[in-house]
């Protein structure tokens, strides 16, 4: 699960790298922007159960 997640980080870092050519920024733009908020929720919905978990045995410790 954490190895997903770091792929993505990685391809997302990967995107954010690219060399554009002036005609085809804004589209770059957006399309770098979406994959990037695709990313983030697939990362949040990887470790919001993780995050949880940690909450809960924060919580049972008193």
């Amino acid at each position: 699960m954490k190895t997903l997640a770091l792929l993505l980080l990685i391809s997302a870092g990967s995107l954010a790298v690219t060399v554009e050519r002036p005609e085809l920024r804004s589209v770059r733009r957006r399309r770098r922007l979406a994959t990037l908020a695709v990313a983030l929720v697939i990362l949040a919905g990887l470790l919001y159960p993780e995050y949880i978990r940690w909450r809960r045995a924060a919580y049972d410790q008193g």
